[in-house]
């Protein structure tokens, strides 16, 4: 597929334009960092009973053995000290890293519990390792895999995570009632025009999968998102002008076919409930 997609741009651009950027890469706000990893902060308004509730988004880990990450993500997470932790996919490029990859999402604390969806690239891994045996690895690091699954939490908050847009069949099924707040956790913020009719029972979407460019140019922005609408979902926080559903899109941990960053340092992001 070539992107960025001109029918797709066309097809789907009422939806699109209802997606408003609140802050962009350059308005973020970095809270703490470390060795070649930021620690980036958003807050959200949500019902009295969750107010000051923390989760803690990772996303693209891509994960090697070189990178030399692992302690300074497990220090910064440690510093947060979450209730929730969660991948947003792409937790390897190759299958011989899944292990030492396991081993670094069993570090991670969580209070409340830790979730994970597909990515694209996890997706591609499934020739090798069965879905049920990839459900299994993350349970071991105290991970709930969610595909297209709904995970009920404590004082009516509900998380659905869909299936990869690229490689799978992402869907959302609402629940009987409409819970006091709901997170949708999808790989690919494209995903998001696949839930239109939706929205309005989502109050939060949390995506990865562009690497917010990896490359930004000043003035410029990034050159490639891995998008097929370009630009307009490449990092950051969005909010959809019918519905009120917000969009943070981070800008992940790692690299996938070229490893290299430039303007787009890695990160991890912080969402305070408030």
């Amino acid at each position: 597929m070539i992107y960025p997609s001109l029918p797709a741009l066309w097809r789907h651009g009422r939806d699109l334009r209802r997606w408003r950027r609140e802050l962009g890469h350059r308005q973020r706000q970095v809270v703490a960092g470390g060795r070649g990893v930021e620690l980036v902060e958003y807050e959200v308004s949500v019902p009295l009973p969750l107010k000051g509730m923390r989760l803690l988004l990772l996303s693209d880990l891509h994960w090697t053995e070189k990178t030399g990450l692992d302690a300074e993500i497990v220090r910064l997470a440690d510093q947060v000290d979450p209730d929730w932790v969660i991948c947003g996919g792409d937790l390897v490029s190759y299958s011989c890293f899944l292990k030492s990859a396991a081993a670094l999402l069993k570090k991670l604390p969580a209070r409340c519990g830790k979730l994970c969806v597909p990515g694209n690239w996890d997706r591609k891994r499934w020739k090798w390792f069965s879905r049920e045996k990839w459900r299994q690895m993350l349970a071991d690091a105290g991970f709930l895999f969610l595909c297209n699954q709904a995970h009920e939490a404590a004082d009516g908050l509900r998380f659905w995570g869909t299936d990869d847009l690229r490689l799978g069949n992402p869907y959302f099924e609402p629940a009987a009632e409409r819970p006091a707040f709901q997170v949708v956790i999808a790989h690919n913020p494209d995903t998001v025009i696949e839930l239109e009719k939706h929205l309005d029972g989502i109050d939060l979407i949390l995506c990865g999968h562009t690497h917010g460019g990896q490359v930004r140019v000043p003035g410029l922005g990034p050159l490639y998102t891995s998008s097929i609408y370009w630009r307009k979902f490449d990092y950051g926080r969005f909010r959809n002008e019918r519905t009120g559903t917000q969009l943070l899109v981070t800008s992940g941990l790692g690299s996938s076919s070229i490893n290299i960053r430039l303007g787009c340092p890695r990160e991890m992001v912080l969402i305070r409930f408030r």
